[in-house]
């Protein structure tokens, strides 16, 4: 009797242990990822945007702010949250793009104009 009460004691155990990892999905794969937020880009934006994108932007576009990007600016939306080919932001700071940004300056890397790209892919989280 004992041995079998302490088998269902391990045996709860087990079940109870398994059902709270939260990193598991039901079917016992990893959980995706929550994919980049607005920190991952805000870094760029305020090293290479804000001087003419800030309180007082440019074309009404102010990225200091993860509400103000998504508010984009005179022309209205500059983001559109998982397609990062449709959204402005991404067009137009790439190579060829006939307005480039950063406007009469050095371009984005690779590696940022990557970051901004898979922010917006991502779902543009806040």
């Amino acid at each position: 009797m004992k041995k079998l009460c302490l088998l269902a004691f391990f045996a709860f155990f087990w079940v109870g242990c398994k059902s709270e990892d939260s990193s598991a999905t039901p079917s016992g794969t990893s959980a995706p990822d929550a994919g980049p937020t607005f920190a991952s880009v805000q870094p760029i934006f305020n090293q290479r945007c804000i001087g003419c994108h800030g309180a007082d932007g440019k074309d009404g576009v102010d990225l200091r702010t993860y509400d103000s990007v998504m508010k984009g600016g005179k022309e209205g939306a500059i983001v559109k949250p998982g397609d990062g080919q449709g959204s402005l932001l991404v067009q137009i700071i790439k190579a060829g793009h006939a307005k480039r940004m950063p406007f009469k300056q050095d371009p984005l890397t690779d590696d940022q104009i990557k970051q901004i790209e898979d922010w917006v892919n991502g779902g543009a989280k806040g």
